[in-house]
């Protein structure tokens, strides 16, 4: 017989992972428990990788517990794995406190922890704390990368904060960070809900000039906010424009700009639009 070693285990548990076979990890970690060959950083680091691919949160802490009770070092792969579990199952608490016990243990963090703990606040719309970890990250020298900043804008758009996500777009912009279609989105979406009409129309001919590419987010959330100041005649342009350039387009925004055309008390337009949602194929609500 071919004795196993945890050479082997974490070969066959780490392919498990990458492949989010993760029930199949578990057995393998099992087994390898019932052999008595002792698991490693790396071989948790595996398993815990697979649970957080399978988005089975529960099973990611529950390993990390195992691995801090069998005394096994801890690092920042087999962190920012439970944190990205926790951050996929929205429990942006349990998050925060893993992103503590990694400060605790000496362990460094990096751009994919922070991302993925702020991602996990962006969900729950936690601003507050999303913001606290964006200014963390400045005081622990970690890179802010685009996907940093899209999930803190997205969560000072979820918080109603505009302001914040203006703030934080502007830094991205003075870092050199390169935005993106979800940045831009989120940014504009936040203009939308503080009822910045102008500025989300502005912005939206900005990313024109920018090349970045807009699409069904974008328009919804620009006619939306024209439609909410009723400014039918914006709503109109803005639509015409995603429409002209193939835009896939749906009942929300036909919705709105309706809406609008309602509210500024054209009838015409609003029964024009009626009959475009047909040759769209979407039915209306």
């Amino acid at each position: 017989a071919y004795d196993l070693n945890y050479f082997h285990y974490g070969a066959v548990i780490d392919a498990c992972a990458k492949t989010s076979m993760w029930t199949e990890a578990l057995r393998l970690f099992s087994v390898m428990a019932q052999t008595e060959v002792e698991a490693n950083t790396i071989i948790f680091g595996a398993a815990i990788s697979a649970c957080e691919k399978a988005d089975e949160w529960e099973k990611a802490l529950q390993l990390f517990s195992a691995m801090v009770k069998s005394k096994v070092q801890s690092d920042t792969i087999a962190f920012n794995a439970v944190i990205s579990a926790c951050e996929k199952g929205g429990q942006w608490e349990k998050a925060l406190q893993q992103l503590s016990f990694m400060a605790e243990s000496g362990v460094k963090s990096s751009t994919i922890t922070y991302s993925a703990a702020i991602s996990a606040c962006e969900k729950r719309g936690a601003w507050e704390a999303a913001l606290a970890l964006c200014s963390m990250m400045g005081q622990c020298k970690v890179e802010m990368e685009t996907i940093t900043f899209n999930a803190v804008i997205s969560a000072c758009e979820k918080g109603d904060k505009w302001e914040n996500a203006l703030q934080l777009f502007t830094m991205m912009a003075l870092r050199k960070v390169k935005s993106d279609t979800i940045s831009s989105n989120a940014l504009i979406s936040a203009y939308e809900k503080g009822n910045q009409w102008e500025k989300a129309l502005q912005f939206c001919s900005a990313m024109t000039q920018r090349e970045i590419q807009s699409d069904r987010i974008t328009c919804n959330a620009v006619v939306s906010a024209c439609e909410k100041a009723g400014e039918w005649e914006n709503a109109l342009q803005v639509f015409a424009s995603m429409a002209q350039r193939r835009v896939d387009l749906d009942t929300i925004t036909f919705n709105a700009v309706v809406s609008a055309c309602e509210k500024g008390r054209a009838w015409d337009k609003a029964l024009q639009l009626l009959f475009v949602m047909s040759c769209y194929q979407v039915m209306p609500n």
